[in-house]
Formats: structure tokens, sequence, C-alpha cells
């Protein structure tokens, strides 16, 4: 199956609830609309990714996310770094690197 063919609304979802990624630029930026549209109507609660650079390798962009995620009560975790907003150390080191690029 060629997910980067599929339209985002259609197979989309995984039967836990997971946002697979599309493999081509221009499915992943609808689908990262697709996600923020999603935040904002407060449809999602946690978002999960291995590394921040698969979601953006801006750090400007980042922090605009992170506020975006704060302000909608959505928690984010990276899996292989130590950003966990669920957790109060992982909120700190997450502030922390923020603070230093502000």
């Amino acid at each position: 199956m060629n997910r980067s063919a599929q339209p985002f609304p259609s197979g989309a979802r995984t039967n836990a609830g997971e946002l697979s990624v599309p493999r081509n630029a221009i499915s992943f930026w609808k689908w990262v609309q697709k996600l923020l549209d999603d935040v904002r109507a407060r449809k999602i609660d946690v978002i999960v990714v291995y590394k921040v650079d698969r979601l953006t390798r801006s750090l400007a962009d980042f922090a605009k996310l992170v506020e975006l995620f704060d302000a909608h009560g959505v928690s984010f975790i990276s899996v292989t770094q130590a950003f966990d907003t669920t957790t109060s150390m992982g909120r700190l080191t997450l502030n922390m690197l923020l603070s230093c690029f502000r």
C-alpha cells in the first residue's frame, strides 16, 4: 500500500487511534495542517513523535507549535528525546530549551 498516494482522511488512523504520517512533502504538510486543526478543535490530548525534527526542523516553528499545544491543553512527547510535557521534568526541560531560544 502506498500511503503517500492516499489523501489524509482515508485510512490515516490506525486501530489505536494514532495518525500515520504520509511520506511525501505535500501530503505531509496537509497532514500537519489537519493535525493543527484537530489540536485547535481539542480533538487531541497528546502528540507523540519519534524525534522533534520529524515534526519540524526549525526551532522557531517548534516554539510556536509548543505554544499552540499549551494553549489547547495538548501534551507533547518525543520518544527519543527528553521532551514529555505530561511530566513536570519534561515541561522543565522543554521550557529551558525554549527560553534559550527566545
